[in-house]
């Protein structure tokens, strides 16, 4: 689902699971669980693109090499 929050994302980042959601971008957080597909620019869940920042992709690729 999407959620339109008044509040930072940062704020709602902090309240959630850390082993499960992360930022994915400046205006996207989400839940690692629900991934379906990865590329160099974006993550799909649930037939959704997602545009994913470098940071993000970083920790992805070393999550999934570990």
């Amino acid at each position: 689902k999407n959620f339109l929050v008044p509040s930072p994302l940062k704020a709602y980042l902090e309240k959630l699971s850390k082993h499960k959601f992360y930022r994915a971008h400046k205006s996207y957080i989400v839940n690692v669980d629900h991934i379906d597909a990865i590329n160099s620019k974006d993550i799909m869940i649930n037939n959704n693109l997602i545009p994913i920042s470098k940071e993000f992709k970083e920790f992805i690729i070393s999550a999934m090499n570990s």
